[in-house]
């Protein structure tokens, strides 16, 4: 008999009890809820414990009224631990912490697909969405070898590029000290240069630096005359590093800024002890220039368990997914 209940505990306490879990990911730790609070979301934090008090899994819902009585609550990453508990109970258990009576819930379970995963979750009510906000597939990079190794599994052209950017004075450093500003002008630059949405509103870059500064890491690249064209970033938890933020201007194309920052960047996360990077989300046939990037490293194709849905309201699954379609993707 598992038992859900609202968590109480310290951020500290919550972190260490999801890095007993295999599937623990960025986006469930405590300061993420904290960062999207700052954004008009409200975190929900469940624990779920058996006979022995012992935590066998952990929810951490981002809620939103949208009013009429409805709430939305996005899972990113989650749920850490044990997928099977994760039926009626934890429902109710969102529904009591809502407060509100009708609730559209949507998950993004960031653990490798299995079938036994999937049967659990149909079992237990949920659905695969109508409209997806991701691809459900990534690409994991292998920290673990050394930096003569990674070279080698790298694409012949990655390696070639890589090569090239050393050619062009480039000076690649640990940022330490941005501002959301500079970071936000990098990617308003590159934006307008590929006819792109907004990938990442001031707001939350500002947010980002703020609640998780301690977990992220972010390299720049700058010129020969000492202009910023270049940067990624990444938050790490463990051994494990998720890719964040990267924006290049239309300069930093001409002068392969974009791999010489990335291998920075993957150099400094493992030296911290990083074994496993996610390059966070690929589409292959809508961004194959990306996916080509990001492959050539030598990274290995993964695949997650993905996004589900519930709702307690008949229609409203169909309506939330129909917004989230004229909203392009985005929560």
């Amino acid at each position: 008999m598992v038992i859900w209940s609202d968590y109480e505990g310290s951020s500290t306490a919550w972190d260490a009890a999801m890095a007993h879990f295999d599937s623990v990911n960025l986006y469930q730790l405590y300061a993420w809820g904290e960062a999207r609070s700052t954004l008009g979301w409200t975190p929900v934090r469940l624990v779920a414990r058996d006979e022995k008090q012992n935590i066998v899994a952990l929810v951490q819902g981002l809620v939103r009224r949208a009013g009429l009585g409805i709430s939305l609550c996005w899972i990113p990453g989650g749920p850490v631990g044990a997928i099977d508990v994760c039926g009626m109970e934890l429902r109710s258990a969102l529904r009591l912490a809502v407060a509100m009576p009708w609730l559209y819930c949507r998950m993004n379970a960031l653990r490798s697909l299995r079938p036994d995963d999937r049967r659990a979750l149909k079992s237990q009510g949920w659905k695969r969405p109508r409209h997806l906000l991701t691809s459900g597939l990534s690409l994991s990079y292998d920290l673990r070898p050394d930096e003569a190794a990674r070279r080698a599994a790298a694409s012949g052209n990655w390696r070639h590029n890589l090569r090239r950017s050393d050619k062009y004075g480039l000076v690649v450093t640990r940022w330490n000290d941005p501002t959301a500003e500079e970071i936000s002008a990098i990617y308003r630059e590159m934006e307008a240069l590929k006819g792109l949405d907004q990938q990442h509103s001031l707001e939350e870059i500002r947010a980002l630096l703020k609640t998780i500064g301690d977990r992220f890491i972010l390299f720049r690249c700058r010129d020969a005359s000492g202009a910023t064209i270049a940067l990624r970033g990444c938050g790490y938890f463990g051994t494990d590093a998720w890719d964040l933020l990267a924006a290049a201007t239309p300069a930093a194309r001409k002068v392969y800024a974009s791999h010489a920052v990335l291998w920075a960047l993957t150099g400094e996360c493992r030296r911290l002890g990083v074994e496993s990077y996610d390059l966070s989300g690929i589409d292959p046939k809508g961004n194959k220039g990306v996916y080509d990037f990001k492959k050539g490293t030598g990274a290995a194709h993964q695949q997650y368990l993905g996004e589900w849905e519930w709702s307690n309201l008949p229609g409203l699954c169909w309506a939330a997914n129909l917004a989230m379609r004229y909203r392009k993707g985005r929560l």
